[in-house]
């Protein structure tokens, strides 16, 4: 009996197993596992149009639209493409990756390694850094902050700003005002002059004593006594002389050019409700859609409004890629950063975004929001105000906004950079600095952080001194590009030599991998010149899922996965499969091959040997031996 209940164990994990390998097989409707699921003419559970399985196929959930759309499964959130999660009951990019375009795009920070300029993104500003030899780095307009982020400079008096190093570049004299760089001169300090009292002089008066003339004897005539009285010089006193205090008033010289433009600057509230508002237009499918129009060709779509197309999934319209529905005007605006040939910046129809090359991008200095269809105005070094933690990213992501106020976390101190750093002690280095100069006098290029020496960010501690990463700031004198396979270029930065790659902790220097096939240590070796490739057992292959086809990778597509279009199935399927209602499946007159990769006319197909009658032959098996 016992060896009875040992083979009835095996035949229910074989069967269990091919249900949770191919749960999507069917010979009707009532083997699909999940509710609302039927079985289609290929002999797959399908979900119903705008519907998908969920992560184990035991339930169809609605297909959401859009970064932010509200999700309970990472499945609903496939429109997202690339490397996606449903995060916090919203649809979002999976970490290291950022959302760009209408898609999820692989991320690189400061000084990392990059394919090409849309990998590097510091998390708010698309403009702030470029694909330099693999490595991302400052864009030309900006300017490096602490080795920290890039920022950027301003060209005139009036630009944006939150920090007065935004305006160093204009000089020494200009500092950051009411969130506009504005002149004011070094400020001299009211000169008094002391009253000088000069003391009273005094003239002793002269007398001169009489004088007596006496008669002359040839004259008979007899001439008196002249006596001359003495003349007394009254004193003299010179009164003393007070200079009053001389002030030199400061340069208080006012910034016509801008004052139209600093009234949305002091108030916020006009602002916070347009983010509202564009906030709220990601929400779902229906506020992703132009208008909830039915339709069954882009056709019925561009009659309505511009941009948009029929998503067949779904059956409805939505806002293209890249563009998002507003629904206050009833138009699809082109998302941060997408192009649109604006001229202008009354053709942005983002608040505070601004009109650059054609694209759309934020105000200087104003962060970009996740899902790239909203600004938000910054802090200001004058300005600490903030309603929320966003707002205060100028000061780094180590911050918190407690009562309204900017500040740092309690791990993190503000530094000289205004950036709140958060403290790593350094063992065997001297302790209760004050200043950087008590750091450097024991440890090399190392900074004073509350009261503690520590290596700047993105410096590391090698032999006692600290040194740069790749990415970081470098001289011919102290701070010496070390690594191997990298050098100090002109600008000042330690990168990677032609052909090399920094990696993800940019201390290191990989050699390019040639493409597939060629000897690797790091996946990265392999994406610098193939997308979708990974390193697997020191060898660069495609990942899991992509078909190395002609030197690059495809994603492998199956019948009755999701597309967008015919090429996406034929990429890996045969010539007969198409894309139909956003599923890669076969027409209507074939069905699939055995090997489940193309499709043939149902009247030459084997018959199909289904899950229920393999299960068949294992309990008849299993009688036999019983009946034995």
């Amino acid at each position: 009996m016992n060896s009875y209940y040992n083979l009835l164990c095996i035949v229910v994990m074989f069967s269990l197993g091919l249900v949770t390998g191919n749960f999507l097989e069917c010979s009707n409707d009532t083997d699909c596992v999940a509710d609302m699921a039927y079985c289609d003419e290929n002999f797959i559970c399908q979900c119903p149009p705008g519907q998908v399985y969920n992560i184990d196929g035991t339930d169809c959930l609605d297909l959401v639209v859009g970064h932010g759309a509200p999700c309970i499964d990472d499945n609903q959130c496939s429109w997202l493409l690339g490397r996606y999660v449903c995060s916090r009951g919203a649809c979002a990019c999976d970490d290291g990756w950022w959302y760009y375009n209408g898609r999820c795009r692989r991320a690189a920070g400061l000084g990392q390694s990059c394919n090409s300029t849309e990998n590097c993104y510091n998390g708010y500003d698309i403009l702030a850094m470029v694909c330099s030899n693999g490595i991302c780095t400052c864009s030309s307009d900006y300017y490096l902050r602490g080795n920290y982020d890039c920022r950027p400079k301003a060209q005139e008096a009036g630009d944006y700003c939150s920090l007065d190093s935004d305006c160093a570049s204009l000089g020494d004299d200009y500092v950051c005002k009411v969130a506009a760089c504005v002149f004011s001169p070094t400020t001299i300090a009211p000169t008094t002059i002391a009253p000088t009292t000069i003391a009273p002089t005094t003239i002793a008066p002269t007398t001169i004593a009489p004088t007596t003339i006496a008669p002359t004897t040839n004259s008979p005539t007899t001439i008196p006594p002249t006596t001359i009285a003495p003349t007394t010089n009254a004193p003299i006193t010179i009164a003393p002389t007070t200079n009053a205090p001389t002030t030199i008033a400061p340069d208080t010289t006012t910034l016509t050019s801008t004052e139209s433009s600093l009234s949305d600057l002091i108030s916020d509230s006009s602002q916070e409700v347009l983010q509202a508002a564009e906030r709220s237009a990601l929400l779902s499918i229906t506020e992703r859609a132009t208008t909830n129009i039915s339709c069954v060709d882009t056709s019925d779509c561009t009659n309505v409004t511009e941009n948009s197309v029929c998503y067949y999934p779904i059956s409805t319209c939505v806002c293209k890629r890249g563009y998002y529905y507003n629904s206050g005007s009833g138009l699809c605006i082109p998302e941060i950063g997408v192009y649109s040939g604006c001229t202008s910046d009354t053709d942005c129809g983002i608040s505070t975004s601004r009109c650059l090359n054609g694209s759309c991008y934020c105000r200087k200095t104003y962060f970009t929001l996740p899902g790239n269809f909203a600004c938000q105005k910054p802090m200001a070094i004058d300005n600490l105000w903030c309603n929320n933690v966003e707002r205060c990213y100028v000061m780094g992501t180590s911050v918190s906004c407690r009562n309204n106020q900017c500040s740092c976390t309690s791990n993190a101190v503000l530094d000289e950079d205004y950036i709140c750093r958060v403290t790593v002690n350094i063992t065997e280095t001297p302790t209760g600095c004050s200043s950087d100069w008590d750091c450097r006098s024991e440890l090399q290029n190392s900074v004073c952080s509350n009261g503690e020496c520590v290596c700047p960010s993105n410096y590391r501690l090698e032999n006692s001194v600290c040194l740069p990463n790749l990415g970081a700031t470098c001289d011919g004198a102290s701070a010496l590009c070390t690594i191997n396979h990298a050098s100090c270029t002109s600008a000042n930065l330690c990168q990677c030599d032609t052909n090399y790659i920094a990696s993800e902790n940019a201390t290191t220097c990989y050699q390019v991998a040639e493409g597939l096939g060629a000897n690797c240590q790091k996946d990265l070796q392999c994406l610098a010149s193939v997308n979708d490739s990974v390193c697997l057992n020191d060898v660069c292959t495609c990942a899991d899922n992509y078909k190395d086809i002609e030197g690059n990778c495809f994603l492998m597509k199956a019948i009755g996965d999701r597309c967008s279009n015919v090429l996406e199935c034929r990429v890996t399927l045969g010539e007969n499969v198409y894309c139909r209602k956003g599923i890669c499946q076969c027409p209507a007159n074939m069905i699939r091959t055995d090997d489940g990769l193309d499709c043939i006319n149902s009247g030459t197909a084997k018959p199909h040997f289904s899950f229920y009658s393999t299960t068949a032959v294992i309990l008849l098996t299993f009688s036999v031996l019983w009946v034995q």
